[in-house]
């Protein structure tokens, strides 16, 4: 599904490219190796369309950090700091439509659900003909998945320029 972005809300955005859309924020600069690093994202300002919503993509040093996000409420992460060094957050900001992404996120976790009650199954399973019938459903389950996070990954748009923070753990 391609959605196009109505004129004035693309002249609206260029003309206040400069203006943050986003704010990263930690609860300290350095911290000590086994801490826990509190970081909140923020939007500063609402999406135009009423159906549409903002997801934060977040990186820790290059690694996926998966962010804690209420409707219209900051990203949260806390991620443990293992190693002394520097550490770089990167955030970028992606627009989405609201309902379609809640509809593949609810897939998504209904299969994730359904594919740990497969495993442990599998775990207990000796009959053979029971055990390629319980593989075989969490193949398909898994060739789902793979879809839903796919076209969950194709409705979110980059909206702006990522943002990066860096601290420190001693």
């Amino acid at each position: 599904m391609i959605r196009l972005l109505p004129l004035a809300f693309l002249m609206a955005l260029s003309a206040n490219a400069s203006e943050p859309l986003m704010r990263l924020s930690a609860d300290a600069v350095t911290y000590s190796v086994g801490a826990t690093a509190h970081l909140e994202a923020t939007v500063l300002a609402p999406p135009h369309e009423s159906e549409d919503d903002f997801y934060f993509g977040s990186t820790l040093n290059g690694a996926g950090l998966e962010l804690i996000q209420e409707p219209n409420g900051p990203g949260i992460a806390a991620p443990t700091l293992a190693t002394s060094g520097t550490y770089v957050w990167t955030v970028q900001l992606y627009l989405e439509n609201a309902k379609l992404a809640a509809s593949l996120l609810d897939g998504i976790s209904s299969l994730n659900f359904q594919n740990a009650g497969l495993q442990t199954q599998i775990s207990q399973t000796t009959d053979p003909t029971k055990l390629a019938a319980l593989r075989a459903q969490l193949s398909a389950n898994n060739s789902e998945l793979s879809e839903l996070q796919a076209e969950l990954t194709h409705i979110r748009h980059p909206f702006g320029a990522s943002q990066s923070l860096t601290f420190s753990a001693q």
